[in-house]
């Protein structure tokens, strides 16, 4: 899912990367092996065992390996059932990860200058070698990510738009919601990026998709996202806490944030969840309290909210 982060590479110093002699980049360093996509147990229809296959077959560290497994998921659905069509999607979806997470055990080997793509600023040119497998990973659906100063392979997930016509009214609204929330990052360096009302909104977004589609095939990750997102609403995260230090009131932000609850017309499972965390902070005037405290591991024992220990 786009919401975990992936494993951390060192800073790039643009300096010394300009100074180090580049790699060709189609000349990859193999850290381990390929993984493999199994199918979920209800998925057992020939035609998507040999799609399976299929893409177990390509080389996962190649950013091609998605070119080609999309061409073939193009043949497929033009020729299969409309009601297979979302689960052939499935399995090119979670090969796409495979790959993405891949790619990115490979750039943590990778000693080429790609400052240029994510450091506009600095007008410098790429390296040719730079520049070829950058094209190489736009032509097939990824991007570069510069987080935390950390360059990253991210999803440019604008490529899978292309199936959208083949897709079911679920899946399309689904996807749409990951790409957006994958364009505008919830958070950076431990610190929440987005405004209060659109932090709310995503949350009561995947609540409300969670009920009306409970045997979704992506169910158990549109169930982690909730989840996330719930998580940090009421814990906070080290750069925006809701509580600088010990003692210190509820700040604006987390303050904005509840009340948006408190108005909301409604009472879901996760606004029933904020605003009685809320009361408790009214109760200890504004402040943190054991009482909260555990509220919020009781939460993390009945699996409402994930748990990072």
């Amino acid at each position: 899912m786009h919401l975990v982060r992936l494993p951390k590479r060192k800073k790039s110093n643009p300096q010394e990367l300009a100074q180090q002699k580049e790699p060709d980049p189609f000349i990859y360093v193999i850290p381990k092996e390929c993984g493999r996509i199994d199918l979920p147990t209800f998925i057992s229809d020939s035609l998507y065992i040999n799609y399976e296959n299929y893409l177990n077959g390509l080389d996962c560290h190649k950013p091609s390996s998605i070119g080609l497994a999309s061409n073939e998921l193009s043949k497929l659905i033009s020729n299969s059932d409309t009601s297979k069509v979302d689960s052939l999607f499935y399995i090119f979806s979670k090969y796409y990860d495979l790959v993405t997470d891949s790619l990115n055990s490979v750039l943590e080997y990778d000693t080429t200058d790609y400052t240029p793509f994510v450091i506009t600023s600095e007008q410098r040119k790429a390296a040719e070698k730079a520049l070829n497998f950058y094209n190489e990973l736009r032509k097939n659906g990824f991007d570069f990510n510069y987080p935390e100063g950390i360059i990253e392979i991210g999803q440019d997930r604008d490529f899978i738009s292309k199936f959208y016509n083949k897709l079911s009214k679920n899946m399309i609204e689904y996807l749409d919601q990951v790409n957006y929330e994958n364009k505008n990052w919830f958070q950076n360096d431990a610190a929440i990026m987005i405004t209060e009302q659109d932090f709310f909104d995503r949350l009561l977004w995947w609540e409300k998709f969670n009920n009306s589609n409970p045997s979704f095939l992506f169910a158990k990750d549109a169930q982690y996202t909730q989840k996330y997102y719930l998580y940090f609403l009421l814990h906070g995260m080290d750069n925006t806490f809701p509580f600088m230090d010990v003692g210190d009131k509820l700040i604006e932000y987390f303050k904005n944030l509840y009340e948006l609850a408190e108005k909301y017309p409604a009472e879901t499972d996760c606004i029933k969840i904020i605003r009685t965390q809320y009361e408790m902070i009214k109760r200890s005037e504004m402040k943190d309290s054991e009482e909260r405290q555990e509220f919020l591991k009781e939460l993390q024992r009945e699996n409402k909210t994930l748990s990072f220990n």
